[in-house]
């Protein structure tokens, strides 16, 4: 989390260590609550990059942790989904 309630995305290509340069920062994103009707709540985090939009999911509790684990990646080009997959949170101090 950055300053004022905006959060920083970071990936790193397979290969690299995270002690190395990020291959991508985005800056500025956007905590959305979801929830359903039946009590289960989840946490996204929204990034934009140009035409790409990045949804990391938190999901706390619930059925979809079992499916895609606690936490997921999506990224969008415009409209269209090219990348659905499960992801690892890493806090750095």
């Amino acid at each position: 989390m950055r300053d004022e309630n905006k959060y920083r995305y970071a990936a790193w290509d397979i290969n690299k260590s995270m002690g190395e340069t990020p291959d991508i920062i985005i800056y500025n994103g956007e905590l959305v609550l979801n929830g359903g009707g039946s009590g289960y709540k989840y946490y996204q985090y929204k990034f934009k990059n140009g035409e790409y939009i990045y949804i990391v999911s938190d999901r706390l509790h619930g059925v979809y942790t079992e499916i895609m684990g606690p936490y997921s990646i999506q990224v969008y080009r415009g409209e269209t989904l090219i990348l659905d997959q499960r992801a690892e949170r890493f806090d750095l101090p």
